[in-house]
């Protein structure tokens, strides 16, 4: 495909692997200071977030002339369904199949290759958290003991929502 005269393919690769990174970060992932997932006076701690979870995680990304997300960069919408482990102890790691301006990429993680790619996760005893990856940094809330949380990009050029639900 051809875009302004030259090749989309490299740059859509690029974009599914920061993307992937950052979807991923994500599902590890808005920042509400909340105690809806505290489990009675105990809070939260990564143990609360434990097994396979199935998300979903819409939004756009705002592509830089170098694919890195930017403010005010080119939008591309972005829609991602897949799966992800949490250890409890703060590791995670997913699989995906991601939709970026309508080029498809499945079951990639962070680098836009097949297979799981991994992150780390840190929950706050208020049931909030943060998660990274290599490509991105997301922040979270976890709601009902631990069978759901709701994430927001916490990267600039990046405005992408994930929910997700425990199997």
């Amino acid at each position: 495909m051809m875009a302004h005269g030259r090749s989309i393919r490299p740059r859509f690769l690029v974009l599914a692997a920061l993307v992937g990174g950052l979807l991923l970060a994500g599902v590890a992932t808005l920042t509400v200071g909340s105690r809806a997932g505290a489990r009675g006076d105990e809070g939260c701690t990564n143990a609360t977030l434990r097994g396979t979870y199935e998300f979903v995680a819409q939004g756009v990304f705002y592509a830089g002339p170098n694919g890195v997300p930017t403010i005010g960069g080119t939008r591309i919408d972005v829609v991602s369904v897949g799966v992800a482990s949490f250890d409890g102890t703060g590791k995670t790691s997913a699989s995906q199949t991601v939709s970026i301006g309508g080029q498809i990429s499945r079951g990639i993680g962070a680098h836009a290759t097949a297979g799981p790619t991994a992150g780390i996760y840190e929950v706050r005893p208020d049931c909030t958290g943060t998660s990274a990856s290599p490509l991105g940094t997301y922040d979270f809330v976890i709601v009902d003991h631990g069978r759901e949380f709701h994430s927001v990009a916490a990267d600039s050029g990046l405005v992408i929502h994930i929910d997700a639900v425990r199997q």
